[in-house]
């Protein structure tokens, strides 16, 4: 019992100890923060990304530019590496201290964006090319609606149709929808009947 009892508490000690270490371990991390600025005008730059890449950690600004990177292992050297849309990428080093926060501020230059040149190739496609004829077909049940005394005169009963005008009662001539009047055909179930 007394071997037990022994065994049980060197075992207890050594959980503890252990513990204990690593609660001081992980209190004992550090934290880099700083701020992220456009070089020519000082404005800060939002939603910059803030990477380190040897931790594989990283994160973006703020709307005021500002980023935290917390619980980095102290002692080391880091390359803290800045990137935004539009500016080159900058990278400092740092140590970080343990239980300290090291400030590091980046002030990034715009980069000169140059773009290729687009060339645009198009081709026309060969469209066969529709005239559209006025027709306008008359039913006998259309010609029986016409006014009494109108229907047996042919071109007296088209004055009667939608954007037809004529040159008056003495002329046999019509002008449909304003184009000349030797532009139109009539025709009686096939056969053509000039005016």
């Amino acid at each position: 019992m007394i071997k037990f009892t022994f065994t049980f508490l060197i075992l207890t000690s050594f959980f503890i100890i252990s513990a204990n270490n690593n609660l001081f371990a992980q209190q004992e991390t550090g934290t880099v923060r700083g701020v992220v600025t456009d070089s020519t005008n000082g404005e800060v730059l939002a939603f910059a990304n803030v990477f380190i890449q040897s931790l594989n950690r990283g994160t973006s600004t703020d709307r005021k530019g500002l980023f935290f990177l917390t619980s980095i292992p102290p002692n080391r050297y880091y390359a803290v590496t800045v990137s935004y849309l539009g500016y080159k990428t900058k990278t400092e080093h740092v140590i970080v201290s343990p239980g300290k926060i090291t400030e590091v501020d980046f002030e990034l230059v715009p980069a000169d964006v140059e773009l290729e040149t687009v060339e645009k190739v198009a081709e026309q496609i060969a469209k066969e090319k529709v005239t559209d004829v006025g027709l306008d077909k008359i039913s006998i049940k259309d010609v029986e609606r016409l006014p009494r005394g109108v229907e047996t005169d042919i071109f007296r009963s088209l004055n009667f149709l939608p954007g037809v005008q004529s040159a008056g009662d003495i002329s046999a001539r019509y002008y449909v929808r304003g184009s000349n009047s030797n532009q139109n055909l009539v025709m009686i179930e096939g056969a053509t009947i000039y005016n």
